[in-house]
């Protein structure tokens, strides 16, 4: 039988509320919190007084105290505006909604309804459909990869604390708590998987810096053009769930653009909060380099973001010393390459000076966070010429002295930085077709297999166009007649022809049916998830679209349910087009340049290793 709209996937259940997608929490509301708090503690401390003269309780030496938690797990975090879209939770059991919704035809809620639905508060752990028309609890626990590790969210990082740790405060001179202290971020000028893979980076930058992470505006990204203008309209909370990761992790703030102009009372041009959709945001991104702190010299292709397992300043003379040694080679091995640790991984836990050597890459700097950066209010991360562009994988440019730390930051991209619940329930529906689409075709375990063809033009100039002959020789290992599903920036039918004439070809124009309401800017997210479920892949090399898909394969080989994975994070079933690239997921490999042309094994093997032997600061 279908599950009750209250079933969901790993779910621990909090106070009800009612959603609203939209809702953003205003500075009144925080006035009012603290307010009703202030109330409460008056209530409690007159109940405590009437109790505690109590002659029977006095006579036996009983003392009684109440405590009211505000929620804020020990820091101030709870008690800020963040702006950041807010998304519904498990609905409560016995609301009929179903009918409504299989009577509107669409997929994505709407406003009239998440009015009159209560849920649960959004938990990232969480996965149920039952607001996006399904798929069924069974169905839809395939998508899942992400894991709810509790431990993982009370987390300290050695540069994060706020101002209820006066100790620190007074020892080193900090006025700003990691509340006050911002990262900004100008998004990568190139695609989706683009400006998603710096996007990760500036994350982990910002947790690593013990900072508040500061969302770009809302705008129209390069390539998502599809749809409306509001459609066309996108923000990075929009795709991820934000404000559930701000709110579970103790490490990680993160708040718009426009509450962090408010907070801080920036004078921007034209005294303008709101940048949502401006069509000159060179000028905001001008004002930020002009205000804040730019780290020019952080080169992806020339240093390692490196972050001390103390907080403390010998922290960073301690790599500058791990780096020393290695380059003149005191223990008589050479400067590392990244060959030498083909085959050969270190130890997820193995001591930093050997971490290191394994993700040098060539690289012989280390860029570091020094007193000047700590110091600064604002850091911010430019994009566009002549500065730097932030081009890289977390785990190729990010090293922590600590591995603990290190696989910690691993889980924290694979557990909480997943697509949200409408995209996942929406690639659940198209899985479940494709499967059913298989069994008719007499497959008895409907299993089909992936391919990700591009065509158009992409850096580096010189990567040739794949030809017909070339997708059909990757693919002559699977058997005729098989099912196939194609996701490509090129869908001409002569070009699929070939392919056409051998298996059975499914696209996502089959099943538009099923993703009714939704934004068409996500399909290509919901092709990469059901891509990553299929028994073989088949992608293109340097394309970061192919590269994630195979990622995402890494993380569902953790969870057991890939075929073809094995210990040392290589991904049997993986393969690359054209011919030359074919294996490059078959065998280990240490992160190398150009870091974006595809993913590392580093990104996904032996990432559970650590939980709960991290150290709380």
């Amino acid at each position: 039988p279908p599950p009750l709209p209250s079933q969901s996937i790993r779910s621990s259940y909090r106070s009800p509320i009612h959603p609203n997608t939209r809702e953003r929490r205003s500075a009144d509301s925080i006035v009012n919190e603290e307010e009703n708090l202030k109330r409460l503690n008056g209530a409690a401390n007159q109940l405590l007084n009437v109790l505690n003269q109590d002659e029977e309780l006095h006579n036996n030496n009983v003392q009684l105290t109440i405590t009211v938690n505000n929620n804020s797990n020990g820091n101030n975090k709870s008690k800020r505006s963040s702006g950041l879209r807010i998304f519904p939770g498990v609905p409560l059991p016995n609301q009929k909604f179903g009918a409504s919704m299989l009577r509107s035809k669409s997929y994505k809620p709407s406003r009239q309804l998440l009015s009159r639905v209560k849920t649960y508060p959004h938990q990232i752990s969480d996965l149920n459909c039952a607001l996006y028309n399904g798929p069924e609890h069974n169905v839809a626990q395939e998508v899942i990869y992400w894991e709810d590790i509790p431990s993982d969210s009370t987390y300290r990082v050695p540069f994060f604390y706020d101002n209820t740790d006066e100790n620190r405060a007074i020892e080193f001179h900090e006025e700003r708590d990691s509340f006050s202290k911002y990262l900004t971020f100008q998004p990568d000028n190139g695609g989706w998987n683009n400006i998603r893979m710096s996007f990760e980076t500036a994350l982990v930058l910002s947790v690593a810096m013990g900072r508040t992470l500061v969302l770009p505006p809302k705008q129209q990204f390069p390539l998502l053009t599809f749809g409306s203008h509001d459609d066309q309209l996108i923000g990075f909370d929009d795709i991820f769930h934000l404000e559930s990761l701000a709110n579970e992790y103790d490490s990680v703030n993160i708040i718009t653009m426009e509450e962090f102009i408010r907070r801080e009372g920036l004078k921007t041009p034209k005294n303008r909060t709101n940048w949502d959709g401006a069509s000159d945001l060179d000028k905001l991104w001008t004002f930020l380099e002009k205000t804040a702190y730019v780290p020019d010299s952080w080169n992806r292709n020339e240093c390692i973001a490196a972050f001390p397992a103390t907080f403390e300043q010998e922290g960073n003379a301690g790599l500058l010393d791990m780096l020393n040694d290695m380059q003149t080679e005191v223990d008589g091995r050479p400067y590392p390459h990244h060959l030498d640790f083909q085959g050969k991984p270190v130890r997820s836990n193995a001591p930093p000076n050997e971490r290191i050597r394994e993700m040098m890459a060539g690289r012989t700097k280390l860029c570091l966070y020094s007193k000047e950066m700590q110091s600064s209010t604002i850091i911010h991360l430019p994009t566009k010429p002549p500065h730097i562009r932030l081009l890289t994988h977390f785990y190729s440019f990010v090293f922590f002295e600590s591995w603990s730390q290190s696989t910690w930051a691993s889980r924290l991209v694979r557990d909480h930085l997943r697509y949200s619940d409408e995209i996942m329930c929406a690639a659940a529906r198209v899985i479940d077709a494709i499967r059913q689409f298989s069994y008719s075709r007499e497959n008895p375990h409907g299993i089909y297999h992936s391919l990700h063809v591009r065509r158009k033009k992409f850096y580096p100039d010189n990567q040739h166009t794949l030809s017909s002959e070339e997708v059909l020789q990757s693919l002559s290992d699977i058997e005729a007649g098989s099912t196939i599903f194609i996701a490509s920036d090129d869908l001409d039918g002569d070009f699929f022809q070939p392919l056409q004439e051998e298996y059975n070809l499914r696209f996502l124009s089959d099943y538009k049916d099923l993703l009714r309401g939704l934004n068409p800017n996500y399909f290509g997210m919901i092709e990469q998830i059901v891509a990553a479920r299929s028994d073989s892949f088949h992608g293109t090399f340097y394309s970061s679209f192919s590269a994630y898909i195979n990622r995402l394969r890494g993380y569902y080989s953790l969870h057991g349910i890939t075929n073809g994975d094995s210990n040392d994070g290589v991904l049997q079933n993986s393969f690359y087009m054209p011919a030359q690239y074919h294996d490059e997921n078959r065998i280990y490999k240490a992160v190398q340049k150009p870091f974006y042309a595809r993913e590392f094994p580093i990104a996904w093997r032996d990432i559970n290793n650590g939980i709960d032997q991290m150290e709380v600061w």
